[in-house]
């Protein structure tokens, strides 16, 4: 064998070993990557309760649901192993929805239709309703892989990348010092207290602060108890929809039939009292009298309940309109979460 094959033999058996090394570094990594993954998960449920969790058949949860700054209204979770759950709902103004997940079937029921629910919605309900969810998660990811590490609201996290057997991806992140899940997704677990032997979050923030234009909805659990007898069709998929129950936060309103006179007297532009660049304009458009916030994009009817007094019924906002001595409209005082009286400039 001549010197320069010599040398090239030597130089490809160099290269292969380091190519080959670096096929079973990369092998080992992942390996090393699936281990820690599952140390991460076991590690989460022994702090939600480890084997404790299996003496839960049942799970009641009632508490309220908060949407920025519009008041509580009341919520109720019910779930059944294997896998079963029932979410139930009443929104402020007497609207309700259901969701449920008879273990096969999952389900959503409000007051206008029954309908199916997305594999996504599906996945992001049954960890948060799920009495054995720290147990099932890697029945609901069968792929879980550690993807990194980050300091949120200084904890120091792990982050895992959880794929369901429908390929949908979810990211997973658990305080390393506790062990317990912060983050799924976009939703977010706080508050975690002790019930029996099993820890639950208290507290879910379904969602990401976008100041006005999206406020996150926030799950407020008060009261937790386990193995209450429940029935299995209690999960079943309902045949009829919803009725409108008493608004548990706005009072019934009912509209009434107001002449073009009386609206146009209310209609003008009416100045904050201290804000003097923020101006709520009232204008007439047809029979309707309508609300314009100037500097955003609100633009929205409000509903007579008299010829002075308005309401807007989803945002439990009121407005009443006050006349001087003579008639005219000089004034408007709102309630829009907060009290404020704005005078009339045009």
């Amino acid at each position: 064998m001549s010197s320069r094959m010599l040398v090239k033999f030597f130089v490809f058996f160099i290269i292969s070993v380091f190519l080959s090394g670096m096929c079973w570094a990369d092998v080992n990594r992942k390996a090393e990557d699936r281990a820690s993954a599952a140390d991460i998960i076991d590690k989460y449920i022994q702090a939600c309760g480890g084997d404790a969790l299996k003496e839960i058949e049942t799970e009641k949860r009632q508490g309220t649901l908060v949407r920025g700054n519009d008041g509580h209204v009341p919520l109720e979770i019910i779930s059944k192993i294997p896998g079963k759950w029932h979410y139930a709902q009443t929104f402020a103004w007497g609207d309700r929805v259901c969701y449920g997940f008879d273990g096969i079937t999952a389900w959503v029921q409000d007051t206008r239709n029954i309908s199916g629910m997305s594999v996504q919605q599906r996945l992001d309900m049954q960890l948060l309703f799920d009495a054995q969810a720290p147990l099932n998660i890697n029945e609901l990811y069968p792929v879980i892989a550690l993807i990194g590490s980050e300091k949120i609201d200084g904890k120091e996290t792990d982050i895992l990348e959880a794929t369901s057997h429908d390929g949908i991806r979810t990211r997973l992140v658990f305080d390393r010092d506790t062990g317990l899940l912060l983050r799924a997704g976009g939703v977010i677990f706080e508050d975690y207290r002790q019930v029996g032997r099993v820890k639950r979050p208290f507290r879910i923030v379904l969602g990401i602060d976008q100041g006005e234009n999206h406020r996150p909805m926030t799950l407020e659990i008060s009261d937790v108890q386990h193995n209450a007898e429940v029935a299995d069709s209690f999960f079943h998929r309902p045949s009829c929809i919803q009725t409108y129950q008493e608004a548990p936060l706005y009072k019934s309103r009912k509209r009434a039939e107001v002449d073009i006179q009386a609206l146009e007297a209310c209609v003008g532009d009416y100045k904050h009292p201290f804000k003097s660049d923020l101006i709520y304009s009232f204008y007439r458009q047809k029979n309707h009298l309508m609300l314009k916030i100037k500097g955003t994009s609100l633009n929205i009817e409000i509903i007579p309940e008299s010829e002075t007094d308005y309401f807007i019924r989803f945002l439990g906002w009121e407005f009443r309109f006050r006349k001087d001595s003579d008639g005219i409209v000089t004034h408007v005082e709102m309630d829009l979460g907060q009290k404020v009286t704005a005078e009339k400039i045009k």
